[in-house]
């Protein structure tokens, strides 16, 4: 529980609070252009680590990727999750948190509709 409390419920608040508070305090001029760059540095180098140390896990425990080039692959595309998706991923907890308060789901069901005699299954 402490867990879930620290990093999922707490994190999304966190990462987007200072995707935020770092280019406000640079435009303000609190912080110097040649921090500003550090940190935003430190910040996709550190969210990098992450993501390739997950693949090297992945990797050393299940051996699922037969040939170099795949890895290579996942790789590439953790150097690119981590420059962009990764802060939209934060948004969309930080939104999801906000808008969840305590509700519980409920899924809703579709009403079937039927295929009509003149209309094509695809646009």
């Amino acid at each position: 529980m402490p867990y879930l409390m620290g990093v999922e419920y707490l994190g999304p608040l966190l990462e987007v609070a200072g995707f935020a508070i770092l280019p406000v305090g640079w435009a303000l001029g609190l912080l110097d252009h040649s921090l500003f760059l550090l940190f935003l540095a430190a910040g996709l180098a550190y969210g990098l680590c992450l993501s390739l140390a997950t693949l090297l896990l992945e990797e050393l425990s299940f051996r699922r990727y037969r040939e170099p080039r795949h890895l290579l692959r996942l790789a590439g595309a953790a150097a690119v999750e981590s420059v962009g998706l990764r802060q939209l991923h934060s948004w969309w907890r930080l939104v999801a948190l906000l808008t969840w308060r305590g509700r519980p789901q409920a899924w809703h069901s579709a009403p079937r509709q039927g295929f009509s005699a003149g209309r094509p299954l695809s646009p």
